[in-house]
Order: C-alpha cells, then structure tokens, then sequence
C-alpha cells in the first residue's frame, strides 16, 4: 500500500497494530487450547465449556488448524506480502516525512 497522506498512514498503522496486538495473541491462544484439547481428549469432542466464548471449534484438531492458519497468515502479511507491510510502512513514512 502506497502512504500519500496520514489518513493511509492512520490506516495502515492501526491494521498492522490490530494484527500485532489482537490476531497474534489470538493465534497462540487458539494453538495453546487445541494442543491441551488433544492431549486431554484427543480426537474426542472438545467439551462446550472447553473455551471461555464458544463457537470457535469443536475438535482440537480444528483449534489447532485455526491457530496455524491465523498465525501463518499474520506472519504472511507483516513480513512477507508485497515485500512486508511492516518494511513498508517504515519506508513509505519515510518518504511521507521527507517531502513534506
């Protein structure tokens, strides 16, 4: 993503912040829960009070392929896609502040 005024760089700061701060935590979360489920109940359904909020999944299995794929995914996008949104940030506020 190209920064032309702060508006972008508001944007762009609070996803990458919202990414480190909330999907992070929660991607460890999901991987520390479903690694306890299999080993306490392995292939068996996990119990509905297994989670504090539920509706995330029902088998330990599932937990822990949420858990990769957010954690996967979040690593994709700062350090990674299009060169790293986090380099990029860096270099695009760079650039803000030395033109204006």
């Amino acid at each position: 993503m190209q920064i032309n005024n702060w508006f972008d760089f508001a944007i762009l700061s609070l996803f990458l912040l919202g990414l480190v701060l909330i999907g992070l935590p929660f991607s460890i979360y999901l991987l520390y829960k479903g690694i306890i489920g299999f080993v306490n109940y392995k292939l068996k359904k996990l119990p509905s009070n297994f989670f504090r909020f539920p509706g995330i999944g029902n088998y330990s299995f599932e937990v822990i392929f949420y858990g990769l794929f957010l954690l996967v995914g979040i690593i994709w996008i700062i350090f990674f896609d299009k060169g790293g949104h986090l380099f990029s940030l860096i270099h695009e506020i760079n650039d803000l502040i030395s033109t204006k």
